[in-house]
């Protein structure tokens, strides 16, 4: 909801640098000069992505918002692949 009320309807500028190891498109979102992904992350509307012993390329803003107890941290938030770990994957609609 947070993601659509910012951008919905409004130019956003992808910038792709490469693929991962499924073939998918990686890159940077951009709204009016702002990395779309950080300012989710930074109000806590989204993890910063872990991969293998990254601690991923949002990890100081997750730190801030987990700190100010914004968004999904101001609860008791389960990381998705724990969450998944536990109960499996989420079925398709």
């Amino acid at each position: 909801a947070a993601l659509s009320a910012r951008v919905q309807g409004q130019v956003v500028v992808v910038d792709s640098s490469a693929r991962d190891d499924y073939g998918r498109l990686l890159g940077r979102i951009r709204h009016r000069g702002d990395d779309v992904a950080r300012w989710m992350v930074l109000d806590g509307h989204a993890w910063s992505y872990r991969y293998r012993h990254s601690p991923g390329p949002y990890a100081t803003e997750q730190a801030q918002a987990q700190g100010a107890r914004r968004g999904l941290w101001a609860s008791a938030a389960v990381e998705p692949r724990e969450f998944r770990t536990e109960n499996g994957s989420c079925p398709r609609p």
